[in-house]
């Protein structure tokens, strides 16, 4: 009987894991993605929690302008901050064009504002499709490894949140897997056919410059990628000579007109980059000034997270507690809390919907396991392949700079300011791949795991992976004043109620 049993249930297995790793189980997931986050896109009220409105003011504000440059910035702009000196403003900017577009059809501004969440989904979701890309082309990864990555990111309750608002995260996170494209691409003509391609680097080093515009937290990515090139460089010419009459190969069999167009693009995204960076260096000594470093005190103060902060360091009294280990508890346990729960925007006063504790343990149990099979079998399997070692220096580089900026700013203020899971969403999936590759190993040694794998997955999709932590942890206050998106959000509350464990 029990032979039957587990031949039965092999079967299942064989059927399951075809499916799971077909071409065809990607577009579900994405599927999957998209269904999720219109439904947050089409029924959350405006604005939602990741200032949605700030976003939004600011891409009115560019639709009014050409030119995104400006010596003086106006006193209607000051709720946003020192938007002139602000170098994470390719978003808005690009935004304000199909805003242009959509108002000439519709003075609704919740039409506008739907209609610009659904662009912020497709862009979400082209992000997931060149993540698909860049593995498929540039790594020895299964197929079915590969889908259940993604289909973990995707039933990751803040992802369809995050895609379904007005927010820079979502073009923040196209530019990583494009710039790690161009990057492989281009490493991959010198090691394979002897060539230094120009027009590739030129490509990666203008994506990067504007991938830096798009959100500054893209420089340590830009510094990893950076230091990458040139170690890879260094270690195949031996040396400076080498590499220079490489460089000189590589122009020479550049044709003229595609150098011509390459050279005045990455001329362009030089000036845009230097405008902001260089200029802000030159001018406030800081590639990211503060706020009151170009605008008055009182002007700041209209930008309501700048007046939190000061505030709070008005108020501050003694120092706080600096034990990094304290702190990074902490800060790990902020970012898995804020990956898990639903969060509401300004009309309720951001109310957060707690994680469901299933959901919870699970992420706990894979990130808290991963970290473990990282450090355990790291060596032995993730660092010899040259595509992990980037994904390290990127998830590192990232991260890093996060913990760093998260933990100066609570010994400036003396409160913990700006710790948010959506914050490690750019480097989610890369994070998951390292994981996925050393459950991978343990799986082959120990077949059974199989069968732990599925019962995980089918666990999340049924006790709040994704849409459900959102709409469970919802009332009537988080949606529009629209009888529909009540009753379909109610009905759904409903049938949620008699299966998740809450």
């Amino acid at each position: 009987m029990r032979n039957k049993v587990n031949n039965w249930w092999s079967d299942k297995l064989t059927v399951i894991t075809k499916a799971v790793k077909s071409k065809q189980f990607f577009w579900v997931i994405l599927a999957i993605f998209i269904f999720e986050s219109l439904w947050v896109a089409l029924s959350a009220v405006y604005p939602m929690a990741f200032d949605e409105d700030f976003h939004l003011g600011i891409i009115k504000f560019y639709a009014g302008h050409l030119n995104p440059f400006f010596s003086h910035q106006p006193a209607n702009t000051y709720v946003y901050g020192a938007i002139s000196r602000d170098p994470s403003y390719l978003y808005q900017y690009l935004m304000s064009f199909p805003y242009r577009l959509i108002s000439l059809f519709t003075k609704s501004s919740t039409t506008q504002i739907i209609a610009l969440r659904i662009i912020n989904v497709g862009i979400f979701a082209g992000a997931i499709y060149l993540f698909k890309l860049l593995f498929d082309k540039f790594t020895k990864l299964s197929p079915l490894m590969i889908n259940l990555v993604l289909l973990f990111f995707v039933l990751t309750p803040i992802v369809p949140q995050l895609a379904g608002q007005i927010n820079y995260d979502s073009l923040f996170l196209l530019t990583i897997p494009l710039t790690l494209y161009l990057f492989f691409s281009f490493v991959k003509d010198l090691k394979s056919h002897n060539k230094l391609n120009v027009n590739k680097g030129l490509l990666l080093l203008s994506a990067c410059m504007l991938a830096s515009l798009v959100k500054y937290a893209y420089l340590p990515i830009f510094l990893a990628i950076g230091m990458a090139v040139l170690i890879i460089i260094a270690m195949y010419y031996k040396s400076l000579k080498k590499a220079l009459n490489g460089l000189k190969t590589g122009f020479l069999k550049t044709s003229r007109s595609s150098l011509i167009l390459l050279l005045a693009f990455t001329a362009l995204s030089f000036g845009l980059f230097f405008q902001r960076y260089g200029i802000n260096m030159i001018d406030y000594h800081n590639p990211i000034p503060d706020c009151a470093q170009v605008l008055t005190i009182n002007d700041c103060k209209q930008y309501s997270p700048w007046d939190r902060n000061y505030e709070m360091l008005l108020a501050k009294v003694s120092k706080p507690d600096a034990n990094i280990f304290k702190f990074t508890g902490y800060w790990l346990g902020h970012a898995l809390q804020g990956i898990t729960f639903a969060a509401n925007g300004k009309s309720s006063g951001y109310i957060i919907g707690n994680p469901l504790p299933i959901v919870l343990i699970l992420f706990a149990v894979t990130f808290l396991g991963g970290i473990v099979t990282v450090i355990y079998f790291g060596r032995k399997i993730l660092w010899n392949k040259p595509v992990n070692r980037l994904l390290m220096a990127v998830i590192i580089f990232y991260l890093g700079a996060l913990w760093l900026q998260n933990y100066s700013d609570y010994l400036h203020f003396g409160q913990t300011v700006a710790i948010q899971g959506r914050y490690w969403i750019p480097v989610l999936i890369p994070i998951l791949i390292l994981i996925g590759q050393t459950i991978a190993h343990i799986v082959r040694e120990h077949p059974r795991m199989k069968t732990v794998i599925v019962i995980y997955f089918l666990v999340l999709l049924l006790q709040g992976g994704g849409l459900a932590t959102f709409v469970f942890r919802s009332d009537n206050s988080w949606y529009w004043q629209n009888s529909v998106v009540y009753k379909v959000n109610q009905k759904s509350r409903t049938v949620l109620n008699h299966i998740l464990i809450s």
